[in-house]
């Protein structure tokens, strides 16, 4: 399946609506190098009251799936600029089918 720039932002317009109450900001981008596409999850900030609450799973459940329907590969960076534990965040993508491909950058490939 092809994928565009507009596909992309319209997923996460999605992804807002559907989870209007808990995500705070998501973005993602589609990058072509040529050698591979990649769909990059940039951003994912769930509201802090809606934390820990198991949404952040059904979120990336969303997500993954999406990469596995277009059968590309996707990438992040694990970061704690938002507050969270690094190591129980980077354990949490792993969870979700990420491995580490650097010290904090992940991937996961489409099933």
């Amino acid at each position: 399946m092809k994928i565009n720039k507009t596909q992309v932002n319209k997923f996460c317009k999605e992804l807002k609506i559907k989870y209007k109450s808990i995500i705070q900001t998501i973005k993602m981008e589609i990058i072509d190098d040529n050698e591979e596409k990649q769909l990059r999850l940039i951003t994912i900030l769930i509201k802090k009251s809606q934390r820990n609450k198991g949404y952040g799973s059904k979120i990336m459940s969303d997500i993954t799936l999406f990469g596995d329907q277009l059968g590309i590969p996707i990438v992040l960076k694990a970061t704690n600029i938002y507050g969270s534990d690094l190591n129980r965040l980077i354990d949490f993508y792993v969870k979700c089918g990420f491995f580490l491909i650097g010290e904090d950058y992940m991937k996961r490939l489409p099933n």
